[in-house]
């Protein structure tokens, strides 16, 4: 009678799914990720909790849109941000971050300031760690950020060629309450849920000519947001940012909206020359082949929205039927043995 009980108390140990932590991001200057975006609100968070489930499979893609890293030495404020190895946005206006093993940091922002016509930056004295690694259950912190601008010469109608200053800061509290599998319309995942509220302040300040007078302040374009953002992280390196991002309404009890990694992309500029896979014809009517130095095994096609379509072999003629596809974007993942090597975006006439 022991050993029955031993046994069903291993088998019920051993068969719970084992909660996972998250090390870090493998985000690199190139990578494209491509997110798609739900406003319907039909999404059920669930409490906190230990192993749950979450089904993203019904969300539907109202809009996408793309995130890809580019390189900070080629930014306009590049000199006052050294520490950065990623930024996002353009070349001409971006944000400065740092991301290591230990944690994803926000530095700052730099650019072409366009209402203004001039070009400035705010590096911030306290950082923003958005992020430390490892993500493990349980993990909960509260962190504040501050920084401004140098003076800024300004020519103000009336009032003639006057200095402002910028501020920002940052509020942001994060609790790691929830983990489990989440089921979203490209595939499961195993994933860690992140409880987040931030609260941002930027505020202009015109200075005095005079040391003795204080800086008036002109307003500020802050965000006192009530609203949570959960943030859902995986370990599957291909997907290099939150898997999913919810924005909830603790106020009205309501998902406001959803957004979800659908395709992730490869940087192709780090593939060696000798080992680009070549996809064509593209656009393709009956077939694409595939040619390549590296061993492609199987290919996976995922419509637009980010959904699977079909999964087979490339080998041994090395081409891709897809004459019976209808009209449209696709995206094509290529994997040797064991692993993801390359995607590419093919259309279908």
């Amino acid at each position: 009678m022991k050993k029955h009980i031993l046994f069903i108390f291993l088998l019920f140990v051993f068969g719970l799914q084992a909660q996972i932590q998250v090390e870090r991001f493998n985000l690199n200057v190139g990578d494209v990720i491509y997110l798609a975006n739900d406003s319907t609100g039909n999404f059920n968070l669930q409490a906190a909790g230990s192993n749950l489930q979450w089904d993203m499979s019904q969300l539907q893609s109202i809009f996408t849109d793309s995130i890809s890293p580019i390189a900070p030495s080629t930014t306009l404020q590049a000199e006052h941000f050294e520490e950065a190895n990623l930024s996002f946005g353009t070349t001409q206006l971006c944000s400065y971050s740092s991301l290591t093993d230990d944690a994803f940091v926000h530095l700052g922002f730099g650019g072409l300031i366009d209402s203004l016509d001039i070009s400035s930056f705010i590096k911030l004295s306290i950082p923003d760690t958005q992020i430390v690694f490892p993500i493990q259950y349980g993990d909960s912190r509260n962190s504040f950020s501050w920084g401004e601008s140098e003076p800024i010469s300004v020519n103000v109608p009336v009032l003639g060629e006057q200095t402002l200053k910028l501020s920002h800061s940052t509020q942001r509290t994060c609790y790691c309450d929830a983990w489990g599998t989440m089921q979203t319309p490209v595939s499961s995942y195993e994933v860690l849920r992140v409880q987040e509220k931030v609260i941002t302040i930027d505020s202009v300040f015109l200075m005095s000519p005079l040391p003795f007078i204080p800086p008036v302040f002109l307003g500020d374009y802050s965000n006192f947001d009530t609203t949570d953002v959960y943030r859902f992280y995986t370990n599957d390196v291909s997907i290099k940012l939150p898997l999913a991002e919810v924005t909830y309404d603790p106020n009205t009890n309501q998902s406001l909206y959803a957004k979800w990694v659908t395709f992730p992309g490869l940087n192709i500029k780090e593939v060696p020359v000798s080992t680009q896979i070549q996809v064509f014809p593209n656009p393709a009517t009956d077939y694409v082949t595939v040619t390549s130095e590296v061993d492609v095994e199987q290919y996976e096609i995922l419509n637009s929205l980010g959904q699977w379509v079909e999964k087979g072999l490339v080998k041994p003629h090395n081409m891709i039927t897809v004459g019976h596809l209808p009209e449209g974007v696709y995206f094509l993942k290529l994997f040797g043995k064991d692993k993801f090597i390359q995607s590419s975006k093919i259309i279908k006439k």
